[in-house]
């Protein structure tokens, strides 16, 4: 009995060492940014939470950061072929407005010229610009997830110095080093 529950545990022990050899080093789990301990009964965070969508925060869970770099890249030159597409807008000429009730009526003009110009367009241009926002919108997302990943890539590279300003902003510092 006493030697079944050594072979258990050192077989467990094993499997925990082999796991820990095979681990990526750039994966990502969502309980390395956050992180709750419980004292007395009562839960406390030692680490802000950042506000993702769930979109996000399952990204951030599932997949690493070259898998999200290549879609961030995919979406990017996707987002690029679609721009061209677009009809150019017109060039406006620089004007300088000696009032500010100049300048603001012509910027309402310029507006209303705008949307009459947009609501003339042919239906495929109005899809072509909707789907320009969407694909905005997911680089947007992406680059947020990439960043946050460059982030926990960095903390654990280098020596960092956390900064907390007055607004409760948290940025880092990292020790200068040289290159190679």
């Amino acid at each position: 009995m006493r030697a079944e529950r050594q072979h258990k545990k050192d077989k467990f022990l094993h499997d925990l060492k082999r796991e820990a050899a095979l681990r990526n080093p750039e994966e990502f789990y969502f309980s390395m940014i956050t992180d709750t301990k419980k004292r007395d009964l009562v839960e406390t965070k030692s680490k802000p939470l950042k506000s993702f969508t769930k979109e996000q925060r399952l990204l951030l869970e599932t997949r690493d950061q070259d898998y999200i770099q290549s879609k961030l890249q995919s979406h990017k030159n996707q987002l690029e072929k679609l721009m061209m597409r677009l009809p150019p807008e017109p060039k406006r000429p620089k004007r300088i407005f000696a009032t500010i009730e100049e300048a603001l009526a012509a910027k309402a003009a310029e507006e209303e010229a705008k949307a009459k110009l947009e609501s003339e367009e042919s239906p495929e241009i109005q899809k072509l610009r909707a789907e320009i926002a969407q694909r905005k919108k997911i680089v947007k997302d992406l680059q947020e997830v990439y960043d946050e990943f460059q982030l926990q890539k960095d903390l654990k590279d280098g020596e960092s110095k956390k900064i907390e300003d007055d607004d409760g902003n948290i940025s880092f510092q990292w020790k200068k080093e040289r290159k190679r």
